[in-house]
């Protein structure tokens, strides 16, 4: 199945080029990077875009920046996160302060001016929690497997069970 994040960022022109720098990172470590604004769906109400992708995710990402920690959307999006129980990653630029539902997380630092450091920790990370989450549908899918070969044997032994004799 893979490995989703959801991506929560500012619009800002000056978070674009930081954005799109994030987003390479995240998918060059086989990890599947969802950013709504490159999701038209013309027509369709917003807000429910957000969310059926935000339960469609993994995780969420939330880039802080000067420019986005007070934005609505992006706090309306932690906030649902936070509501829905989703694994969330904040990254946040040096000199912001994570407030309310990301005050006690951990988080990343990222230095606009070298982001280079805190990518490669992000990066690295989700492409630890891809790794968990095959291994784990790896294991389940052999126990599936092994639950029905199981079954196939014992229904063709003639109703899987003992025969019982008075």
């Amino acid at each position: 199945m893979g490995y989703k994040v959801f991506l929560s960022h500012s619009m800002g022109e000056a978070d674009r080029d930081l954005v799109a720098q994030l987003a390479g990172v995240i998918q060059s470590h086989g990890v599947e990077c969802y950013i709504a604004s490159r999701d038209y769906q013309l027509g369709h109400r917003l807000p429910e875009k957000i969310e059926a992708n935000l339960r469609a995710c993994d995780s969420l990402v939330v880039l802080l920046t000067n420019g986005g920690v007070h934005r609505d959307w992006v706090n309306q999006e932690i906030g649902f996160g936070q509501g829905i129980k989703k694994l969330t990653i904040p990254v946040i630029e040096v000199g912001v302060e994570a407030t309310g539902f990301l005050s006690d997380i951990e988080h990343v630092k990222l230095d606009r001016a070298d982001p280079g450091h805190g990518l490669q920790v992000l990066g690295a990370y989700l492409a630890g929690l891809r790794q968990r989450k095959e291994t784990t549908e790896l294991i389940v899918g052999a126990a599936v497997v092994a639950a029905l070969v199981v079954l196939i044997v014992l229904s063709s032994e003639g109703g899987g069970g003992p025969a019982i004799t008075a």
